[in-house]
């Protein structure tokens, strides 16, 4: 029995159940991490994502503005392609307003209704990416949802 001591006391290192506790410890850490993580990156998403739709929206009010002070309002601007191609569409209206920032768009309709005068106007978008759809309406705010 004295002869396994004193190889024992000679030898560095770890026993077994010494590196099992700090297994553990370190996948309970980075279990606990990745739920926290995960949170984050959906938060930064969604945040990315009513970025872009808002300069989308800007980008939409200034050609609808710019045309109309142009043409007057006629409403067949509001039928033309390049008011009803998808933002990063190098043929798009709003192609030199947002289209780098657009490239992940793989949808977009245009919303159009009449406003108090009868006069037709922009009323909103839906932007859509691969993951998610982002909705403005110009009476409400912009609301992000993930697709299923």
């Amino acid at each position: 029995m004295m002869i396994q001591k004193k190889k024992r006391l000679g030898k560095k290192g770890y026993t077994l159940v010494e590196l099992m506790v700090v297994i553990t410890i370190m996948a309970i850490l980075a279990a606990t991490a990745t739920g926290v993580y995960t949170g984050y990156i959906e938060k930064a998403k969604t945040a990315s994502l009513l970025d872009t739709a808002h300069q989308v929206k800007e980008a939409l009010l200034v050609c609808e503005a710019e045309y109309i002070a142009k043409n007057g309002n006629d409403e067949m601007m509001f039928w033309s392609d390049e008011f009803l191609k998808a933002p990063n569409h190098p043929d798009s209206a709003l192609y030199p307003y947002v289209g780098e920032v657009t490239e992940d768009c793989t949808g977009y309709t245009l919303k159009i209704g009449k406003d108090s005068n009868g006069d037709k106007m922009i009323t909103g978008f839906t932007y859509e990416t691969e993951e998610y759809r982002v909705i403005w309406k110009r009476d409400g705010d912009m609301t992000v949802t993930k697709k299923e």
